[in-house]
Order: structure tokens, then sequence, then C-alpha cells
């Protein structure tokens, strides 16, 4: 993949490579348009090499070495660990969590144990509201920092004893969100950003090309960074509202809490034991983080949204063929599948957006998702392009998008605690009986899995690429099942004729 970077008075060309699970291994960036796809280069500006173990454990290349403990995730040497968290760092500086374990100390200072939430000079003090959003921080004395949120849950104001930067400032985002340009109440540039595919500052030292390019470096007190969210200075690390994330490590400093075992089922299960890749749970967005953005700290929400759309649909339509009596349509199924998928990762991702453009991108994916469907049911493709079924697909999908956006919003802001756990259990318990027939052994199996993968993930691993060529190896014949059908009835036809 290849980008092109236009400021006035600079062009810098973005050449980036993937591996066969498409992980980030190759930046490379040079002044002008001619690309480059190799690192080291003498003549790019910079570049980087990204290397992963068996667990998708990111490492810089050539030089770094793979310290991570292949039984936890964590780096084996140079940092400490309590439940999963960073506790202390090559830099030997400690951090403190509260049983929730949400970050609540930072001790730059060695030796300032424990590292608590109890106010002192030089230490970095966090608090939390009852729905677990970061809504104070303080050095622990006479500085601080309080957020406030608005309906939905988004930043809406900050109050600090900082001086704000002098009048009006207006924020240009990139499409992951990333604060790339900072412009005054004139019109005039403030600021310019730019950052490695990974989250950290790309830095502008002499010699550089950014050197003497109006905004750069950016160096203001606008501390929202990489994808929109807040950058702590004290440690460097961007707060992602469960969890903190490490740019210059490439990975979350805790664990996600986000439990596959009791957040899917079915179908969505399946699949999330087929991709190795939702395993790390320290990993950041699949190792693609030019791709997928993660919104909350935990998987990121277009991912898991088409795991559960995916499962929806497909187990949806599979029901309503064993209710109906009729013969097993699996090209359906598939199709079905595909489409629940896409629903859920368009729901997901625009999520928190307006309202007009969720139902905008629902109605898209509606409308195709309507034309696929009966270009299942029909070979005229008239009939699969109906002008009338084109709107009604467009306005059911724009409607669900509209009303479905206001009551998840809704949904989001009342649904907390032990409701959430039960809604969760509801929608599990619905799933297994769409799927008709799966039975209570399954959660167990599940379990079961679970603790398998944990104790023998090598293994698991190999169980799961299996799984994952039996399915598509299911999909390619039943693909080709359904166009055998297709031809045989064509020439049926023909000989009608």
């Amino acid at each position: 993949m290849k980008q092109t970077l236009y400021v006035p008075g600079l062009t810098l060309a973005q050449t980036f490579g993937y591996d066969k699970v498409n992980r980030l291994t190759l930046a490379v960036e040079k002044s002008g348009t001619v690309s480059s796809a190799t690192c080291p280069d003498a003549t790019a500006v910079w570049c980087q090499q990204f290397g992963y173990d068996q667990f998708g454990n990111r490492r810089l290349l050539p030089s770094q070495p793979s310290v991570f403990d292949a039984a936890t995730n964590r780096f084996a040497c140079g940092y400490t660990y309590k439940r999963g968290s960073v506790t202390r760092n090559p830099l030997n500086e400690s951090f403190g969590y509260d049983a929730m374990d949400r970050q609540i100390a930072h001790c730059p200072a060695p030796g300032a144990e424990p590292c608590d939430a109890t106010a002192a000079a030089g230490r970095n003090v966090y608090r939390y509201d009852a729905e677990g959003r970061r809504v104070r921080k303080s050095d622990g004395t006479a500085s601080w920092t309080i957020f406030v949120y608005g309906a939905g849950g988004q930043l809406a104001a900050e109050d600090s004893t900082q001086a704000p930067a002098a009048g009006l400032q207006c924020l240009t985002q990139d499409h992951l969100g990333s604060t790339r340009v900072i412009t005054r109440a004139d019109g005039t540039v403030a600021e310019r950003r730019d950052y490695e595919p990974f989250g950290a500052d790309i830095l502008v030292p002499g010699g550089s090309p950014r050197q003497g390019i109006g905004g750069y470096p950016g160096v203001g007190d606008v501390t929202l960074k990489f994808t929109g969210k807040e950058r702590d200075q004290e440690t460097g690390l961007d707060y992602f509202g469960a969890r903190y994330f490490s740019g210059a490590q490439g990975r979350f400093t805790s664990p996600d809490e986000f439990n596959a075992v009791d957040e899917l089922d079915g179908e969505a299960f399946d699949d999330y034991l087929a991709n190795p890749q939702y395993w790390n749970r320290y990993a950041y967005s699949l190792n693609n983080p030019l791709k997928y953005k993660d919104s909350d700290g935990h998987l990121p929400h277009a991912v898991v949204g088409a795991l559960v759309g995916g499962g929806v649909g497909g187990a949806l339509e599979l029901y309503s063929q064993i209710r109906s009596g009729q013969d097993m349509n699996w090209a359906k199924v598939a199709t079905k599948t595909g489409v629940g998928a896409a629903v859920g990762a368009t729901a997901a991702a625009t999520f928190g957006a307006s309202l007009l453009v969720q139902g905008t991108a629902l109605g898209v994916v509606n409308t195709a998702a309507g034309i696929a469907d009966r270009a299942l049911d029909n070979d005229a493709a008239t009939q699969a392009l109906d002008p009338t079924a084109l709107r009604t697909d467009a306005a059911v999908g724009v409607v669900a998008g509209v009303v479905g956006g206001a009551v998840g919003k809704q949904v989001q802001n009342a649904v907390q605690g032990s409701a959430s756990q039960k809604l969760n259990e509801r929608l599990a318990d619905h799933a297994v009986r769409a799927t008709a027939g799966r039975s209570a052994s399954r959660q167990a199996g599940a379990r079961e899995m679970q603790r398998q993968i944990a104790q023998h993930p090598e293994a698991m691993g190999r169980r799961a690429a299996g799984a994952g060529r039996a399915a598509a190896k299911a999909g390619t014949t039943a693909a080709a099942q359904r166009a055998a059908e297709v031809l045989k009835k064509r020439k049926e036809e023909e000989e009608q004729r």
C-alpha cells in the first residue's frame, strides 16, 4: 500500500508492506513521489520493519530481539506485571492500579513504593467515574485536569490549571481520527503532526525534510493525538478508555478484558477461534494499525461487529430454513453470514458518529445485501437490481441505522454492571437457540477450549488454522454446488425451449 503526503513546500511518499495474515511488516517514507519498499534505505526519511512471533507479539527488525514470555505474551525482561498490567518499566517508572485494574498512579521516581493514588509531589494520579471514564488527573499537588463527558459518552470539555492556548483552535483529523493539522481562527496553520504506523510521533530533527515547513514540529498543548486519543505527556501513553496504549511498543500496557467465551457464541465464537490474531490481548488492532482503530481499548469494534453480525446472520438463515422444512441452501447461509458481518462491522465502525453517517452507511450496506440476496434466489439480473427493491433496501438500512444508533446510544448509557452481564447472557442464549440444536454443553466446551488455548497455544494455533482451512474449503464447495445448480437449471430451461 502507498500514500503520498502533500504539504505546501513538501511531498512525502510512504510505502507499507504486509504479511500473509495482513499484519504490518514494513513502513518507509521518502521525499518526493518515488516510493520505496526497502528497509534499511539510506535515502529514506525513516523506515521501520516489524516481525511477529507465533502469538502476534510485535518487535522491530532487525535489531530488537524477541523478548516475550510465550506463556503470557508479556515482556520477559525489563518489565514487571501484576494481574497482567505493567507495574514497572525499563526506565524504572512504576504504575499503580485499582481493584478494576485501571491505572490510578504513575511514579516516575525510583523507589516510590507503593505507587498508589495518594497525593505526593512528582506522582501523577488518575481518577475515574462509576462508568470507568477518566475524569481527573493531577501531579499529586497543585496541577490538575478535569474531563467532562456528554450524554453519549464523548469527551465534551476539559478544565485545567494549565493555561490554554490563546484563541480558538480547530483540529483536522485523518481517516483514523488522528489529529494532523491544527488551525487558528483565521485559517492559518498552527501545527502539523505526523505519526508512525503505531502512533508514535514522527520526530523532526535537524536535516529532516519537515524542518522549516510551516507547522512542524507540532509541539503545542493539544493532547489529542493518535486516533484522537488523549496522550499523557508524563508517561507518553495514550488513554484509550479501558486501558492505556504505548505507541513506542505498539501494544497495550494491560490485557483486553474482552472474554470471547462470555461475549460470543455460535458462528461468531467459531470465527474468533479460527483467527489466532484475536487471541493476543496486548496486541493493537490485529497489528494492522492503518486499517483498524481501537475505539475504547477493547477488541476493535468493527471486528467484534463483524463476528457477531456474521454469526447472527448465518444462524438466523439456518434457523429459517430448518423451520420452513426446505432443503438446506448452504450458499445462502454463507451469503447471509457475509451480509451479517458487513452490517455488524459497519454498525460498529460508525457507532459514535452522527446518526446521519450511521444511517447512510447502513443504507448502502443493506442495499448491497439485498442485491446479493435476490441474486441467489433469481438468475435474472433485472430482478436483483429491481429499482423498487433497491429503494426499499436503502430506506430500511437508513431507518435501521438512525433508529439503531439512537437506541444504541441510550443502551450504552443505561446498561452497566450486572445489567450488562445479564444482557450478554440473554443474547448468548438467543444465539444458541437460533442455531437450532446446539446443546447446553457448548459453553462448557468453549471454556475447555479456552483453557487448552492458555496451556497449549501452539497446538491450538495449528488446530484453529486447520479449522480455517476446512471452513474455506466448505465455503468453496458450497459455492461450487450453487454454481452447478444454476447451470443445471439454465440447461433445463434451454431444453424446454
